[in-house]
């Protein structure tokens, strides 16, 4: 299937961590941001809401693209996009000429979370379920990291836009990787229609319950990845040090988490799991 079956399954498993410490370095230094923008609170949760949207919507085109695409291909596009976007976010003070770049950025994550997850599975078809669960611990891995990292460039000498920086630098050297790491081959599927099945899955009322739970779960984590260590300075009057840490806490309880659940999913159902 691939030249290169190793090379490539690292590189997603790191492309997803960058993906973890983007989101949580933005998140640690969100209250920088806001001074640097002079924005308040209600501007801030825009800049969220809108690298969120950036998420939503390129996940699902990126996933409808990897029918037709290499999702190697898909990830070069993700990491390239994250890059750029990480590389030129705050070079300017106006709060307007932000908004696009925070698209791009969360473009560029919902490139690599569905190139990632699409080509571990197409690498893995027997063993997806322990692959993928491997492949979204490196996320909480990169969660862990992100608000540690930070929050030491910030305490040793307000370094955060040089964390962005370095973030752009490894998400083009981990495209190369992508570029030059290996072919991955697009297998032959028996073609189907995308709305028709969309229509079927919508009206299954179990498919539903699973939705709504999930975007309640992810809203969750999101809000807590994004605006925790805001809250916890401005409500709590923790200090940023304090704050980052308990952030990385909560990253490395996700990740406990999925490992657990990885052991657990051999030998319990998925719905006792689920409640």
């Amino acid at each position: 299937m691939v030249d290169n079956r190793s090379m490539l399954t690292l590189a997603a498993f790191f492309s997803l961590a960058l993906n973890g410490l983007v989101l949580t370095s933005m998140g640690t230094s969100l209250p920088l941001i806001q001074a640097y923008l002079g924005i308040d609170i209600n501007q801030a949760g825009m800049l969220i809401a809108i690298l969120q949207a950036g998420i939503t919507i390129f996940s699902l085109i990126a996933g409808i693209l990897t029918d037709h695409l290499r999702s190697d291909r898909i990830l070069l596009s993700g990491c390239l996009l994250l890059g750029a976007a990480s590389f030129a976010f705050c070079a300017t003070t106006n709060y307007i000429a932000n908004l696009p770049l925070v698209f791009v950025m969360g473009a560029g994550i919902g490139c690599i979370l569905s190139g990632s997850n699409t080509l571990l599975i197409n690498l893995y078809p027997v063993r997806k379920g322990r692959i993928m669960n491997i492949h979204h611990i490196f996320f909480g891995l990169g969660s862990l990291a992100g608000p540690l990292l930070m929050g030491y460039l910030i305490v040793h000498g307000n370094l955060w836009r040089e964390g962005f920086t370095a973030q752009a630098i490894l998400l083009c050297l981990l495209a190369t990787t992508f570029f030059y790491g290996g072919r991955e081959k697009i297998q032959s599927q028996k073609k189907i229609e995308f709305f028709p099945q969309v229509q079927k899955l919508i009206k299954d009322r179990h498919f539903l319950v699973i939705l709504l739970m999930n975007g309640l779960s992810m809203g969750t984590q999101v809000t807590i990845l994004m605006l925790g260590v805001t809250y916890l300075i401005e409500e709590k009057m923790f200090t940023l040090p304090v704050a980052s840490i308990a952030l990385a806490a909560f990253s490395l309880c996700i990740m406990f988490g999925r490992l657990i659940c990885s052991r657990l999913i051999m030998t319990l159902p998925h719905t006792t799991i689920i409640l």
